[in-house]
């Protein structure tokens, strides 16, 4: 990031962050939700040009985490950039879908949602203790024609090769450097970058072969270091150029907080890369994240 993205970061960090949630259309709608809320004295603020997207204060998150409307799973609290790559996937009606990094399940709920609960969905998750996280929310939300797998990627590949995706949405597990509340703590070493972006790299390698004529990938990561963002996406691209990037030109975009790389850093990276890149400045309403759409040449 340049010097002026990381005072903006600094001059945040003095500030909570500000929370979020989508409403979960699958069970409810916005003006029941909102109505049910204004009645415990909370009133969102709507996220511009995404649908279901909403800010709250800290306190409100509270309030609303002991109420049934979050328990029933007519709302769920997610951060406005974890909802940023599902609106990336372009998604349809109908469409069969892998989650291949799924827990907690935030993105998984939303995808469905998205496709109106038609389609097909594979969730993966191989921690016990997050899939217990990703079945939950599941249940919770009431989020159909969803099957949920505890195992890796890896292993899910091995027993299914033949299996094929017309979207896969690759959030992998990342050094968390978007989050305000590890920015602010002991920097993260270059060795568990490298670590983080080897196991990322593997995971996009094995989407190749799941992916439809036409589909789409999404790579995501709440980190801000290129090492697990441009560098990987760059080093794919590479060994196949078969693949393009896809521009992120939805309307939400301009109402982002947005950083670029520092200059000498960028000139490591191709040009593409870099121009349809999206990376989100940690802020006191957003959490640092990355996200790339790949798509094959047509």
């Amino acid at each position: 990031m340049t010097e002026a993205d990381i005072a903006l970061i600094r001059e945040d960090l003095k500030f909570k962050r500000d929370g979020s949630l989508r409403v979960n259309t699958l069970r409810t709608t916005d003006s029941e939700a909102l109505k049910s809320l204004a009645a415990l004295g909370i009133h969102p603020v709507a996220f511009p040009n995404i649908d279901h997207a909403y800010t709250i204060t800290r306190d409100e998150e509270y309030t609303i985490k002991g109420n049934p409307i979050f328990n029933s799973g007519r709302i769920y609290l997610q951060s406005i950039s974890s909802q940023i790559p599902a609106l990336c996937m372009d998604l349809s009606p109908g469409m069969n879908v892998l989650d291949a990094c799924a827990a907690p399940g935030s993105k998984t709920s939303q995808i469905m949602a998205l496709m109106n609960g038609s389609g097909h969905l594979d969730a993966l998750e191989p921690s016990p203790v997050r899939f217990s996280k990703l079945e939950r929310t599941i249940y919770m939300l009431k989020v159909p024609n969803t099957d949920a797998h505890k195992m890796r990627f890896q292993d899910f590949h091995a027993q299914n090769p033949d299996k094929i995706y017309d979207r896969i949405l690759l959030d992998v597990p990342c050094s968390g450097e978007g989050r305000l509340d590890t920015l602010d703590g002991e920097a993260v070493t270059i060795s568990l970058h490298k670590h983080q972006a080897e196991r990322s790299f593997e995971l996009l390698s094995l989407a190749v072969g799941h992916l439809s004529k036409n589909g789409r990938i999404v790579f995501s990561t709440c980190t801000m270091h290129p090492i697990e963002n441009e560098e990987v996406v760059a080093r794919f691209l590479e060994l196949h150029p078969e693949f393009q990037m896809v521009t992120i030109d939805h309307a939400f975009v301009a109402h982002l907080d947005r950083c670029s790389l520092k200059e000498r850093v960028a000139a490591k990276f191709p040009k593409e890369v870099l121009e349809k890149s999206l990376r989100i400045r940690p802020s006191r309403k957003l959490e640092g994240f990355y996200v790339a759409v790949l798509e094959r040449k047509k």
